[in-house]
Formats: structure tokens, sequence, C-alpha cells
């Protein structure tokens, strides 16, 4: 059981960094064909949070609560992710 609640762990975990990826990507596209600033190396920080997050409860084992350092870690990336998609957001619709 421990080991396929870790294994669905690290998949998400996967899935969502390769989108946080994507959306990275898009971004830098943006910066450098507009030239506007839209801060695309958040999104690798978010990430990078993220990942290292999940991998505590991994490390951990289950179960995928109460670990208070890979709680916070994932809270900081998931408001970094929030803050810096709502300003690309912003950035690519001129504020609309």
């Amino acid at each position: 059981m421990a080991t396929t609640v870790q294994i669905s762990a690290l998949l998400i975990a996967g899935g969502v960094a390769t989108l946080q990826f994507f959306v990275f990507l898009i971004a830098r596209f943006y910066q450098k064909s507009s030239g506007e600033p839209t801060r695309y190396w958040l999104f690798l920080l978010s990430m990078v949070l993220m990942l290292v997050g999940d991998g505590l409860y991994v490390w951990k084992g289950p179960p995928l609560l109460g670990n208070l350092l890979a709680d916070l870690l994932l809270f900081a990336g998931g408001a970094v992710l929030m803050g810096n998609s709502v300003f690309l957001l912003r950035a690519m619709t001129r504020g609309n």
C-alpha cells in the first residue's frame, strides 16, 4: 500500500511539474517576443519548491499529512505559481 501511494505521488508530482515547465516556456517565449517582463524564472522556482515538497512526502512515506516542512514548501510553491500566473495573464492580456 505504501509503495502504491508513493508511486502515485511521484507520478502526480511529475505531471504537475511538466505542466509548470510548459507555462515557463510560454512565459519565456512571450517575454522574448514582446519585450515585456514576465518573470518567467519564478515558474521554475515554484516547480522546484513543489517537487522538493513532494519528494519529502515520498521519502517519509505515508501518511501524506503532517510533514510541516513539506506542507510549507507546497504552500510556498503554490503561492508563487498563483501570483506569477496572474501576473503573466495580465501581461499577456494587457491588464484586461
